[in-house]
């Protein structure tokens, strides 16, 4: 059919062309073809069912039609001849002349061609023939071509109006005609050809055919009247619209049309019916359109009978539409007559009435009306409308002017034209906006946009006022295709008023949001982008630069050339700061900047993984990667309920980064919740929460408004606001610092606080509420929807709950000003975001808690109850984001009252305490103390009242672990007090439950330790949480014997087997209970398709994803899985974004918090990342076998998984799926390098396993990695049998690894294995990468069996030394083999009892090779580096002493050590001999001469590449009393500033300089002597010298700054790595207060202001020796360094909290300020006082000491009762919010025992509670005053009993548990590192010898020569060489305690050692013989000389 047809084409197209003179007749048949030619050759017929159809003529969807060819009509006009016949050809043409019409070029159907062929044909409308006539009327549409309302220019547009003019006046003709011939035929025709046009023009035509079809309803034919009904309802239909909404838009005209034939019979009465309205109705909507064009017809008798049809008199009907009728008056050329005719009515009934009285009545409307005008596509109806708005003007400012000729030019002054407009400019915005959302033509809304851009020329560059209100209304209207070409015209004038100097803060806004949907837009519209955004970038870009930075990335099309060409030279080149801009634009109020800045930052971060992956895994911790985190997740919360894309983009951010470890992160500083307690009694109060919340909410929720109606609510609610702050206009003038403005306002304390409160509003706040002084906004006032209470029971979403809530509490909000505030807050509270309500929610909450009512507090209590309940009892799906949300908003409230009951106890204290001092007194404890605040006492009997276990319980089942852990453990002290250990087992249960969902194995251990009988499900809990799966499962499957049909036991069993990796015995047991269970058929289905992804069985899983389960996490992963194996992609984005959408309610909840609770969500959020990333790659590949994971991909997965927490729960999930998409995406599922692949990661699934000590599953993943033949399987399988004591199978397996690398044939052995693992993954052998590989490889397993043999004794130490060897030899810069192969000769010298110099084989192999090791790498510097420096200073001191001969062993290796580290100087960075710094300066004495030479070198080497950090280490020895010391210091500083050093850093020299004159002054303010009771000096006037030296270059000497940071990586070799990462602050400035802290050695406090503008807080201590801190310090340091490389401290996060000490001179020092602490006395001393619990000394002392019974028993039984342990209450109440409280105690719990630790190895004493500080921020223990070292605190007169303070109030605050648990592991952690490094920790504490203290020095001790002495090994010869026996013995004891050797001398486990400590510490025979202060007051009481008078406002050390 179509190629006859074809072919058939080809001959009428020969016919037509040739002319063919044939009769009509003939053309008949052919006539039916003409129209499907056009088909043909326009390109647009196709076959569908063996039938030609035309997709244009046949085809509603017409898609297709942008691609016809478009025809000359010619061709077809040779054959008019048929349209004048009356045959039957003549009908058929007609008919293919619609199709011909519908294919035709637009310009030949010109209806007013010369031709007149289409009026020929548009003759058949008056046929006689009906069929003609209807044919004929299906052509008319053709000749209407489509032109949108706005297009005014387009060929279509100028045809379209052309044909209207032509056609409708030919149609009038033909109606009048037939109507005076009575041809009611062609009549109906007529009208039904109207109608048919009706349904199928566009807009521009609509307007005369409802004229037409209008006119006909007036008809005295009753029949048309009838169709022109009936064509009406049916065009109406056609556009799915009622015909009132259908017509309306033309209401202006065809009101105008209906009045002025008002006496038409019938007519009104028909079109009313037809609209569906009565004729009063339609007289009063179309009052504005009629009345005033009957005034200016003077029609008093119309006016008058519609006056009488409303009921209102003629004068009162005028007035109310004045505004229309004077901008009709306006309008006209003469407007005299009409003006005193609308006057005269108006006298009727307002006498003296004039013509500004009429225009003020109603100003702002009629100057809206004018300015909509001017928006007409007319250009003389726009001249007119402004000369209108001119008159206006005048006649508003002259008094007596009643004439008014607007048809003269009106020519006024533009400016003034300009100010009055813009005094109405938000009036007028306000109704453009509303014609934006109303349901109006497109044509009206067109018109009001091109009226804004008219306004805006007139206004200019006053408009800068109103800029976010232009912006928002300009954005709305950008987002209307239709309005587009328009609002672009908006769009430039508005960027060009601006001008530069108003559109850079603004300039990314604007170039965003005409950027937004770019690719919809047409090239046209692109262009005219490009030149707008050009005019402001390009044309200005010397302006403007400086924002170029923060600009969005610009489309690289050819139309933005010229921009980014502009713009791409000030672009971030750098990674961090281009991330800061993208994080400072996400943070934006618009949400088109969001969601562009999120799509540019998943870019980014896509692009940058690498690189942001190292920055977390740097050592000082990631500052950016915790800042974007806390942006998205405040994004997230910002966003929740109101746009889900933005959401979900911030998610899919979130997954990009990855799962970064919280400890891995920079703690953000944290922001404190703000409370504050609004009462709304006084006004100023009152006005200053109405100004903070403006700022705060109001404005920026404004400014962020993306549609008009928003910022409509938002205005309005300002507007009341600023009138209730008593705001006015003349505050306009006043900006953010004016003060010239205060004499027109006034000078009143009312105003001038007013004032300071509008100067206190930020610019851009100022810049929303400034316009608001003058505006008029009103809200239509509406029944509020009322619910019973409580709400949450009423209503069906968060949102929703939460925004009835709110304004339910409003209206209940106590106060005199309350009901002015919130009256107005109704509507932003219900329509806006839920960040208003969130705002306003905590406090009204309290303002209602702390006011009078006894009723609605308990309405608040059921409010609270009823959402917990909900929380800890449902078991329903369904609304789980309105439970989980809803939830997490009472616990903030909670957390809010909370924080208030603390703060309001607080600030009464300091209140009084302030009084006390102004008043020059002290205070008295009972005073500071007193509390009789009723508001505080409300709200704590409040909280109170809420049930813990009800929290608890709602907690556990949010998630919110931490928060239930606190609220349960309050219900545990709380049972008991009243309950037995028997019948507290079923409570320890439940906290054993919540403790394993916490991840805390150390707590769950602690919590075993409670069980007296353990039950089956607590030894569950138990196995689980130590990853004993098998037990687990032997325990479930007896429980399941007994209680086969509990669901839970059932998951339990399955959750064992897949942990187990049992997958298939897990599907059999599903399968086996699903039949006899068909009711858990949903549930068990989800755990069948987790398990069968994880087997990689596709048609098991598509079997079990076509049945019902229940939506989790594992399943989505499931069906993502089989989607991207099926390449189903449009299913797989499907669930890939449902899936997102399923974490975002969880997400959000658990943001509410921290980021630690939302870590389980973001790492899933990962793992999508993840499976997105590979299922992309996978399914863009074109190969046949998909390679899926390059090199890069792999690398980038390590990093990847190395920011993650370590922990198997987080980890493991990872694994499993990177194996799955690696092993079973393939597809080749065979292929090796899928199979070596998956086979590593099974490896690192081992690993995970086994460092968890889950044995069993580590060894199943050993096995399948052996089978996937990764090559790694031996190597772990050998660490899996040496961590289950298997030791000699272990180092047989290696052996035989060994043996298999090396070949029998004698070729190499490391190409041997190269190959061999270059066949086994089936890749082709390349020499170089694979022998890397294969060396590494080797040198593990060698690494690996050399510790085995060494640490089981299994081989001579020969053999293991060469074993050690031999792995440097086949990995020669490897950092690792040199540490190891040092450390193990290093044990072979301590093995032998000698000096170093005695064996100098052993001295030349440990140095060598830990200078190697330093070389390669820098993970080991801390043992390599201070143990080698030890050995060479020691050896140079011994021959020294004793010389040896030249040639000798011990001098020849002397010599080879001074030749290495003169090598060393040159070889690595001088960073990494930062560390040793004080070593080597305490060893300036040295007495060997070429030592001392080397040492000089080194120290001038790292003096001059970082003289801030070395110097503070220098200045001290520079002033030491000790010649020697000082002198060769200040050598070593004078040859840093001459010669090729000075030339190296020029620099040097002046800092140096600086450094020596500021030490000196330091000394002088520290030694001056102050006499009496003086409290203060001044910096300017008792210390001149030191003022004048600021500013100085000399950097602060606060920790970060002289800590050293080394490489993430560990290289040494990294020429970018930045020691110092962080810029350093200088010196700017000294205050000048310095205060005297009131001690005996009258300690001065000092600011320094630094060059960062922050300020710093130090403490200048005299006359005492800091040498002793500062080696202490140095001490803790180091081991921080040792913790963190420890993984098992890692994981605990364990560390000590450290603070600068600089020691001036031998007695003298400055101490760094360490802020937010408080004493331990203080806070136990504060709670037992509130308790009534007051004991004095002597009341425990005459206990302790009378006869009655043993010491112990006293304390026990007497002493303790008194004194019921309350340290756990300092942390509830300093850390309401429960994450921060159970991290604070971890804190608390790690911190106590790591210096608990180090304080029994060092011997650290007086610990008493002025000594021992805890940080309010972090819950840290930070001890100060350290003095007391090496068992000093056993001297005294109490001698100390205890190895460290461990007072029951100390052990009450680690929780239920006491000292077990988290306590005790971390103390056995903390040893365990100290032991391990012994070495290391000697070395730092060696200086004590060299460096001796002040105290020493005094002594005189040969005694300590001896066996003391002999017992320290290696430093026996040292003695000789200072003498300072005291040191050695000191040093001696450490060295015994870190070897573990016990009191009788036998050697401790560490388990045991910790032990006997904690059983010490906390011993009552020990406690009970302590001083009384200490023991029995738990740190409460202590002697006067120590605690008077102390300032414990803050902490201030060594007081």
């Amino acid at each position: 059919m179509f190629v006859s047809l074809s072919k058939l084409s080809g001959s009428l197209t020969w016919m037509i062309r040739t002319k063919a003179s044939t009769t009509p007749d003939s053309f008949e048949t052919a006539s039916d073809y003409f129209g499907q030619v056009a088909c043909v050759l326009s390109g647009c017929t196709r076959l569908s069912c063996n039938e030609p159809t035309c997709s244009n003529c046949d085809e509603e969807d017409q898609a297709g039609l942008v691609h016809q060819k478009k025809l000359h009509l010619q061709p077809w006009k040779n054959f008019r001849f048929l349209l004048e016949s009356q045959s039957a050809a003549r009908l058929k043409f007609i008919h293919s002349l619609s199709r011909v019409f519908a294919h035709c070029l637009v310009d030949d159907l010109r209806l007013d061609h010369p031709d007149g062929f289409l009026f020929l044909c548009l003759g058949g409308l008056s046929s006689s023939s009906h069929a003609v006539r209807k044919a004929t009327s299906f052509l008319v549409p053709a000749l209407f071509p489509h032109s949108p309302v706005n297009d005014i220019d387009s060929l279509e547009h100028h045809v379209l109006e052309a044909n209207k003019i032509s056609f409708f006046s030919s149609m009038k003709q033909l109606i009048e005609k037939s109507t005076t011939n009575g041809e009611n035929d062609i009549l109906d025709s007529c009208i039904l050809c109207i109608g048919s046009l009706g349904r199928r023009c566009c807009e521009k035509v609509l307007l005369p055919v409802l004229y037409v079809l209008i006119q006909q309803l007036g008809s005295q034919n009753f029949v048309l009247r009838s169709i022109a009904f009936d064509q009406i309802k049916s065009i109406s239909k056609t556009r799915r619209k009622p015909a009132i909404d259908l017509i309306w838009p033309y209401a202006s005209e065809i009101s105008v049309y209906i009045i002025d034939r008002l006496h038409i019979n019938g007519l009104i009465k028909e079109f009313c019916k037809v609209l569906g309205i009565s004729q009063k109705t339609f007289i009063e909507r179309t009052l504005l359109y009629t009345l005033p064009h009957l005034i200016i017809q003077e029609s008093t008798e119309i006016i008058t009978e519609m006056a009488n049809l409303l009921g209102i008199s003629i004068g009162v009907l005028c007035v109310n539409q004045m505004s229309h009728i004077l901008k009709s008056i306006f309008l006209m050329n003469n407007t005299y007559s009409s003006i005193c005719y609308v006057i005269k009515i108006a006298q009727l009934e307002f006498q003296g009435i004039t013509l500004k009285h009429l225009i003020g009545s109603c100003a702002l409307e009629l100057v809206t009306n004018l300015v909509m005008e001017m928006g007409d596509w007319n250009e003389s109806t726009r001249l007119k409308a402004k000369n209108a708005l001119v008159s206006v003007k005048l006649a508003l400012c002259e008094e007596d002017k009643t004439k008014t000729d607007a048809g003269s030019e009106g020519n006024g002054d533009n400016s003034d034209l300009s100010e009055f407009l813009m005094n109405h400019f938000l009036g007028i915005l306000s109704h453009v906006n509303q014609c934006l959302s109303d349901s109006q033509s497109a044509a009206e809304k067109g018109k009001a946009v091109n009226s804004l851009v008219e306004l805006m020329k007139l206004v200019g560059e006053r408009l800068v006022s109103v800029v976010p209100q232009i912006m928002t209304t300009l954005q709305t209207a950008m987002d209307i295709e239709s309005l587009r070409n328009i609002t672009l015209n908006g769009w430039d004038v508005f960027v060009r008023t601006l001008g530069p100097q108003n559109i850079g803060p603004i300039l990314n806004q604007v170039a965003v949001i005409l950027l937004k949907g770019w690719r919809q837009c047409s090239d046209t519209q692109l262009l005219r982008i490009s030149r707008i955004i050009e005019s402001m970038v390009v044309d200005h870009a010397d302006k403007l630069r400086k924002f170029f930075s923060d600009l969005c990335e610009f489309p690289r099309r050819a139309e933005f050339d010229t921009i980014n060409q502009t713009v791409d030279p000030f672009r971030q080149s750098d990674v961090i700061p281009k991330l800061r801009s993208l994080l400072n634009a996400v943070k934006h109020e618009n949400s088109v900047v969001v969601e562009t800045a999120l799509f540019e930052l998943q870019v980014l971060l896509m692009k940058e993984e690498s690189l942001l992956c190292t920055e977390i895994l740097s050592e000082s911790g990631s500052v950016i990667a915790s800042d974007t985190i806390t942006v998205l997740l405040e994004t997230l919360r910002r966003y929740n309920g109101t746009r889900v894309d933005i959401q979900l983009d911030c998610s899919k951010c979130l997954g990009i980064l990855g799962a970064p470890d919280p400890a891995r992160l920079s703690s953000p500083k944290s922001v404190s919740m703000e409370v504050t307690l609004e009462a709304f009694e006084a006004k100023d109060p009152s006005v200053a929460f109405t100004c903070t919340f403006i700022e705060k909410q109001l404005a920026p929720a404004f400014r962020s408004a993306n549609n008009p109606q928003s910022q409509a609510h938002l205005a309005f609610t300002i507007q009341e606001l600023l009138q209730f702050c008593n705001f006015t206009a003349e505050f306009q003038e006043i900006g953010p610092s004016s003060s010239n403005k205060t004499t027109a306002l006034g000078s009143s304390e009312t105003i001038l606080r007013l004032i300071a409160l509008w100067q206190s509003f930020s610019r851009p706040t100022l810049e929303v509420i400034r316009p608001l002084l003058v505006t008029k906004y009103s809200m239509e006032s509406k029944a509020a929807r009322h619910l019973s209470l409580p709400v949450y029971s009423n209503v069906n979403g968060f949102k929703e709950w939460l925004q009835f809530w709110v304004v339910d509490l409003m209206c209940k909000v106590t106060g005199k000003y309350a009901g002015r505030i919130f009256s107005v807050c109704t509507k932003v509270v219900e329509n806006e975001s839920i960040n208003i309500a969130l705002y306003l929610l905590p406090r009204l909450v309290l303002n209602i808690l702390t006011g009078e009512s006894s009723v609605h507090p308990k309405e608040i209590l059921e409010e609270f109850t009823i959402v917990l309940k909900d929380a800890a009892v449902s078991v329903q799906s369904k609304n789980i984001e309105k439970r989980q949300l809803s939830c997490q908003t009472i616990f903030q409230l909670i957390d809010h009252l909370t924080i208030f009951i603390r703060s309001r106890r607080r600030d009464a204290g300091r209140q009084r305490l302030a009084m006390a001092r102004k008043s020059g007194r002290f205070v008295n404890q009972d005073e500071l103390d007193d509390d009789k605040d009723a508001p505080r006492q409300r709200v704590a009997a409040f909280v109170s009242g809420i049930p813990t276990i009800l929290l608890a319980e709602a907690s556990f089942r949010c998630k919110s672990y931490a928060r239930a852990l606190l609220h349960f453990e309050q219900h545990i002290r709380h049972e008991r007090k009243t309950k037995s250990e028997t019948e507290m087992q079923s409570e320890y249960s439940f906290l054993q439950t919540i403790y394993s969902h916490l991840e805390e194995p150390d707590g769950m251990e602690g919590i075993s330790t409670l069980f007296l009988n353990p039950t089956l499900e607590q030894q569950i809990l138990e196995h689980e949480s130590a990853g004993r799966w098998t037990a687990a499962q032997t325990c479930y499957e007896v429980s399941v014997q007994t209680n086969p049909d509990d669901f839970k036991l059932h998951t339990g069993l399955i959750s064992c087997l897949k942990n187990l990796g049992h997958l298939g015995t897990m599907l059999s047991h599903i399968n086996g209970i699903a039949g006899s269970h068909p009711h858990w058929a949903s549930e068990l289905n989800s755990s069948t398709i987790e398990a069968s992804w994880r087997l990689g069985s596709w048609d098991a899983l598509d079997f079990a994803l076509g049945k019902k389960y229940l939506p989790t996490f594992d399943t989505d992963i499931g069906r993502l899985l089989l989607f991207a194996k099926q390449k189903r992609w449009g299913d797989f984005r499907q669930t890939l974004k449902e899936a997102h959408e399923r974490l975002l309610a969880p997400l959000v909840a658990a943001s509410m918090e921290s980021y630690s609770r939302t870590y389980d969500t973001v790492v899933k959020l990962s793992m999508l990342h993840e499976a997105e990333t590979v299922c992309q790659q996978f399914w863009n590949s074109n190969d046949e076998k998909v390679d899926i994971l390059s090199e890069e991909s792999l690398k980038a997965w390590e990093l990847r998984l190395k920011i993650t927490l370590p922990s198997l729960k987080v980890r493991e999930p990872i694994l499993n799926l990177r194996r799955n998409l690696v092993h079973n995406l393939s597809d080749d599922e065979s292929s090796m390098r899928s199979k070596i692949e998956s086979g590593r990661i099974w490896l690192q699934t081992a690993k995970l396993l086994r460092s968890a000590g889950h044995f069993q599953p580590a060894f199943s993943a050993i096995l399948h990695a052996s089978e996937l033949q990764a090559p790694s399987a031996t190597l772990q399988k050998a660490k899996w049998l040496l961590a289950t004591n298997q030791h000699y199978k272990a180092i047989s397996e290696l052996k035989l690894v060994l043996a298999r690398m090396d070949p029998k044939d004698g070729s190499s052995t490391v190409t041997h294995l190269a190959k061999d693992m270059s066949d086994m993954i089936n890749l082709e052998y390349n020499a170089k990468a694979d022998v890397s590989k294969a060396s590494e490889l080797k040198a593990k397993t060698l690494l690996m069996l050399a510790k085995a043999m060494d640490e089981t004794s299994m081989g001579t130490s020969e053999a293991v030394a060469t074993m050690f060897e031999a792995v440097t030899a086949t990995q020669s810069r490897w950092e690792k083999g040199y540490f190891f192969l040092g450390r193990y000769y290093n044990k072979l010298l301590e093995n032998s009892a000698r000096s170093v110099v005695e064996v100098p084989q052993f001295f030349v192999h440990i140095c060598l090779n830990y200078a190697y090791a330093l070389t390669y790498g820098t993970r080991y510097i801390y043992q390599t580096l201070p143990r080698l420096l030890t050995l060479w200073l020691d050896a140079g001191s011994m021959l020294s002493r004793k010389p040896e001969p030249v040639d000798s062993k011990a001098s020849v290796a002397f010599n080879k050590v001074n030749k290495l580290m003169k090598k060393l100087i040159d070889k690595i960075p001088a960073y990494q001999f930062l560390p040793a710094v004080p070593q080597l300066v305490s060893r300036i004495g040295h007495t060997n001469k070429s030592v001392h030479q080397i040492l000089e070198l080194l120290l001038s080497t790292v003096l001059v590449s970082y003289p801030h950090q070395t110097l503070w280490n220098l200045l001290s020895v520079s002033k030491s009393k000790h010649k020697l010391r000082s002198s060769r210091c200040e050598a070593i500083m004078k040859k840093v500033q001459a010669g090729a050093f000075k030339q190296a850093n020029p620099e040097t020299s002046n800092i140096i300089n600086e450094g020596t004159a500021l030490c000196d002054q330091l000394l002088v303010l520290c030694n001056y002597n102050i006499q009496g009771k003086v409290t203060m000096l001044n910096m300017s006037r008792d210390f001149r010298n030191l003022k004048r030296l600021a500013p100085l270059k000399m950097i602060i000497p606060i920790q970060k700054t002289l800590t050293v940071t080394l490489p993430a990586d560990g290289s040494a070799s990294n020429a970018a790595h930045r020691p110092f990462p962080f810029d350093p602050p200088t010196i700017e400035g000294f205050y000048d207060d310095i205060e005297v802290m009131n001690s005996l050695q009258k300690p001065r406090k000092i600011t320094i202001l630094g060059s960062d503008s922050k300020d710093y807080i130090f403490l200048l201590k005299p006359k005492d020796d800091l040498r002793k801190d500062a080696r202490l310090m140095e001490f803790n340091g180091l081991i921080n360094k040792l913790l963190k490389k420890d993984s098992e401290s890692r994981r605990r996060n364990l560390y000590i909290r450290t603070y600068a000490v600089v020691p001036l001179n031998e007695e003298c020092g400055i101490i760094e300020w360490v802020e937010n602490t408080c004493g331990f006395r203080g806070i136990v001393g504060k709670s037992y006082r509130s308790k009534g619990i007051q004991v004095t000394p002597q009341e425990i002392r005459d206990i302790l000491e009378s006869k009655k019974a043993k010491p112990e028993e006293l304390f026990t039984k007497m002493v303790l009762p008194k004194f019921p342990p309350v340290f756990h209450e300092w942390f509830l109440e300093t850390f309401p919010e429960p994450t921060k409280w159970f991290a604070s105690r971890l804190s608390y719990s790690g911190t106590v025992a790591v210096m608990s630790m180090v304080g029994y190895v060092v011997g650290l004493g007086d610990r008493h509670g002025e000594n021992i500080l805890f940080d309010e921020l972090t819950g840290d223990c930070v001890h100060v005053d350290l003095n007391c070292l090496f068992e000093k605190g056993t001297t005294f007169e109490k001698p100390e009993m205890v190895p460290f303070r461990m007072t029951h109030n100390m052990v009450d605050a680690f929780g239920v548990t006491g000292t077990e648990g988290v306590f005790r592991k971390s103390c056995e952690t903390s040893l365990r590192v100290l032991r391990t490094n012994r070495e290391s920790l000697l070395a730092v504490l060696e200086t004590f010898i060299h460096d001796p203290l002040c105290e020493w020095d005094k002594r005189s001790a040969p005694q300590a020569r001896g066996s003391n002495a002999k017992s320290f090994g290696l430093l026996k010869d040292l003695a000789a060489e200072v003498d300072n026996e005291e040191a050695v013995k000191h040093l001696s004891k450490i060295e015994v305690k870190l070897k573990g050797m016990a009191k009788q001398g036998l050697p401790l486990s560490i388990e045991g050692q910790v032990q006997e400590l904690i059983a010490e510490a906390t011993d009552p025979k020990n406690l009970s013989v302590m001083y009384v202060g200490e023991s029995a007051a738990s740190s409460c009481f202590f002697p006067s000389n120590l605690t008077s008078n102390l300032n414990l406002a803050g902490w201030a050390p060594f007081l």
